[in-house]
């Protein structure tokens, strides 16, 4: 075993030797590497050369990028780009509104706007607005498993297991079937609950847009003390606690994270659906893809467009007129869609909300 060991030795040796010369041919071997490579090649082993050269030429090549990085795009061509991509969007005749089996796909598989082509495709959808079923939503939702009368709860999924006999075996198809149904009734009650903070979320930007830059501090400061009560002692006054978030202050970190990781996000969702509702109404809102996740993504792209699209669009006066005789259409959609996705004691609430909402909000602005 031990002369094993010993022959293994030193064919490692021998190997190392070879792959050493191997990496540096110009270098003249010395007379016990002579001989390690006589033995190697009696064995019949064959050895390659380490690309040395071409992996010091790749480095090379990204230390260069590193050194010369292209050039930044200015705040012009990046709106040439926008104004662009824009004007690829808007069809010479708009297509007809979505239909209620279209909406539905979209609520049951809504897009996350990560990619390009994801955002053309919301904004394409959004433009073209919704049409209302022929009949009542509830057919078409209950066909979807949408429908209110269908949810299914936590409880409901958990019933058979905390009520079966050890021993029991619960089939599968039954587990899953409970499963997938929770997941629709999450994703309908996600949604309906979405469209209303959209709702609220575009009502505020109005009044965030009017206030001065120590006027938004202020309100920071007052919104970061709402949301951690537990930081501050009850003992404190109003004028202590703000000390306390201000330069020099303990926990103007704390608010600087959250302004950051939570603020920022409902802000970026607030200005882009604004700015969509402004040319989409009801639409923009309606459509699944459009929540405070999605919106609030720092995609620069997608902001810079939503915050130029009335300029495109004031081009065309035509797609204007067909987009803004549809208003009334989205209206119903959002306001029969959603009382049939809420439980019944939210229903007629949901139905006065949108429709006192209509007067609280201005649509359609192109200039």
């Amino acid at each position: 075993m031990s002369d094993l060991c010993g022959d293994i030795e030193r064919l490692i040796d021998t190997y190392n030797i070879v792959v050493t010369q191997l990496a540096d041919p110009d270098r003249a071997p010395s007379t016990p590497e002579k001989k390690a490579l006589k033995r190697l090649l009696d064995t019949g082993i064959k050895i390659k050369a380490p690309k040395a050269k071409k992996a010091t030429k790749k480095k090379a090549t990204k230390d260069k990028d590193t050194d010369n990085p292209p050039p930044k795009k200015t705040d012009a061509e990046l709106d040439q780009i926008a104004d662009e991509r824009i004007l690829a969007l808007l069809p010479d005749k708009l297509p007809p509104p979505l239909t209620p089996q279209d909406l539905i796909q979209l609520i049951l598989h809504p897009s996350q706007l990560t990619t390009p082509a994801e955002q053309d495709d919301f904004l394409q959808q959004a433009m073209r607005g919704f049409a209302a079923p022929e009949g009542s939503w509830t057919p078409i939702l209950t066909a979807a498993g949408l429908h209110s009368n269908q949810r299914v709860t936590v409880s409901t999924v958990t019933a058979a297991a905390t009520a079966a006999v050890p021993g029991d075996t619960i089939p599968l198809v039954t587990v899953e079937d409970k499963l997938l149904s929770f997941i629709k009734t999450t994703g309908a009650d996600f949604y309906a609950t979405t469209r209303i903070v959209l709702c609220e979320t575009m009502c505020t930007q109005a009044t965030w847009s009017e206030l001065s830059n120590v006027q938004k501090g202020a309100h920071n400061r007052e919104l970061f003390i709402a949301q951690n009560p537990s930081l501050f002692d009850d003992a404190l006054t109003h004028a202590q606690k703000h000390a306390k978030l201000t330069r020099g202050g303990e926990l103007l970190a704390d608010m600087n994270r959250f302004l950051r990781n939570d603020r920022e996000p409902l802000t970026r969702a607030r200005t882009q659906i604004y700015n969509l509702g402004q040319v989409f109404g009801f639409a923009a809102i309606i459509h699944p893809a459009a929540s405070l996740d999605s919106l609030g993504r720092p995609t620069a792209a997608l902001s810079r467009i939503s915050a130029r699209l009335h300029l495109g669009l004031n081009k065309r006066p035509d797609l204007c007129r067909e987009i803004e005789a549809r208003a009334a259409g989205n209206l119903n959609v959002i306001r029969e869609l959603l009382r049939g996705l809420v439980v019944i004691d939210d229903k007629d609430a949901v139905r006065e909300y949108l429709t006192d909402y209509r007067e609280r909000v201005t649509f359609y602005r192109y200039d």
